[in-house]
């Protein structure tokens, strides 16, 4: 991704939603549309690569309150994560974790 240099606030079709998209204008001039999460990421990186240690912590720290209380499956919705293990794989770590539940 492309340095973010503004963000311009995008305005919603009437609707109040909790994390609307921004829109940024990149390092070549065009204004690219993306959602809060992604725009974080990018601060992340930015933050990393720019070594503003107290930046990197707050975003990273929103993140992980994103994240905290959320189950397997709802992360991996928010993330848009393809779920790798097989029917069969989830039903061998749930029998070789029986003994957690007694």
């Amino acid at each position: 991704m492309s340095v973010v240099q503004k963000q311009l606030p995008v305005l919603s079709s009437g609707k109040d939603e909790l994390y609307p998209p921004v829109c940024v204008i990149n390092q070549s001039g065009t204004l690219t549309q993306m959602d809060i999460q992604e725009y974080n990421f990018c601060l992340i990186l930015a933050a990393d690569f720019l070594d503003m240690t107290n930046l990197f912590t707050l975003l990273c720290g929103d993140v992980a309150d994103a994240m905290r209380g959320k189950t397997t499956e709802e992360l991996r919705e928010m993330y848009d994560i393809e779920d790798d293990f097989t029917q069969e794989d989830r039903d061998m770590l749930a029998k070789q974790n029986d003994w957690i539940d007694e």
